[in-house]
């Protein structure tokens, strides 16, 4: 596992060619052909499926959407000049190497021109957002909540130790919780971009290339969901009813909780909760930290 390893856009090629199946279209450059497929999930929300052919297996492993939801109803391309996928979510017209998306709630967002491409395995989509105002959602990030001007790494990985190097780079962001939704707003409309693949992905809001949102695959095959607006809370709700959403807590977990490292001792921890006894400090549920662990190794105790 190595950090920093993001291509450039230059080093991927953009397709020249573009024809029209009876279920898809084909896409293709001088070094590579990949197919789009489109399917209406809901009313609200349409996917695109982006099959690159340097792709040694196209089967989509991620469990990120429930079941009912990841088939779909299959939308065939439209031609008349341009290539067009018609759902009730709005309409979606492509040329050879860009895209624009006309939603029903009035969005209207575009990639660049040159808006896809592949290189070997790694797939890149731009996007032209020069009008945004907001870009919000990426999963928990210890970052201010507009990331217009950041660039976010989707790959979960806690393991500073083992990269002293490069912890401290710019582009280092081993971060908990990594979900490669962006919600870009443009004109007082939101619009929810779910870029689904279980490998490693970057998505970068104008830090590289101002006024455009780049995202990029590592491996592996995307699917991209297109949620519908017009508000944040309706993409939220959208998005949420796709991919579950959390029972009602019970009461205890509402309560105060204690955790941190640096517990010692089973002696020390037990002293803790005595403590917030003597000073009748209400507390539902005290956590070990990963110090209960046999030198930090998962699924051990430390007997000492």
């Amino acid at each position: 596992m190595l950090f920093g390893h993001k291509i450039h856009p230059l080093n991927f090629e953009y397709a020249t060619r573009l024809r029209a199946g009876a279920d898809h279209i084909q896409i293709a450059g001088d070094s590579f052909s990949a197919r789009i497929y489109c399917h209406e999930i809901t009313p609200y929300c349409t996917r695109l499926r982006f099959e690159n052919e340097g792709v040694p297996d196209s089967r989509q492993c991620s469990d990120g959407i429930l079941e009912p939801y990841r088939s779909g109803r299959p939308v065939p391309p439209q031609t008349d000049g341009e290539a067009v996928f018609i759902t009730p979510g709005g309409a979606i017209t492509l040329g050879p190497s860009w895209l624009t998306l006309r939603l029903s709630d009035g969005a209207r967002l575009s990639t660049t021109q040159d808006g896809f491409g592949c290189n070997g395995e790694s797939f890149i989509l731009n996007f032209a957002i020069p009008d945004a105002s907001g870009g919000y959602g990426f999963g928990e990030r210890a970052r201010r909540f507009n990331k217009i001007g950041d660039s976010l790494d989707f790959w979960t990985v806690d393991v500073v130790h083992l990269f002293r190097a490069t912890c401290e780079g710019d582009d280092f962001d081993p971060m908990y919780v990594a979900i490669p939704l962006a919600i870009v707003r443009t004109g007082g409309i939101c619009t929810g971009l779910y870029f689904d693949n279980p490998g490693r992905s970057l998505i970068d809001v104008g830090k590289t290339r101002p006024g455009q949102l780049m995202y990029q695959s590592l491996s592996g095959d995307t699917d991209l969901y297109l949620i519908s607006g017009p508000s944040l809370q309706d993409v939220v709700r959208r998005f949420t009813g796709l991919t579950g959403r959390a029972e009602i807590p019970p009461l205890w977990s509402l309560g105060y909780h204690q955790c941190r490292w640096g517990y010692r001792s089973a002696a020390e921890f037990t002293a803790l909760k005595d403590a917030f006894e003597q000073y009748g400090i209400p507390v539902s549920a005290l956590w070990y930290d990963i110090d209960y662990m046999d030198g930090y190794r998962l699924f051990t105790w430390n007997q000492a």
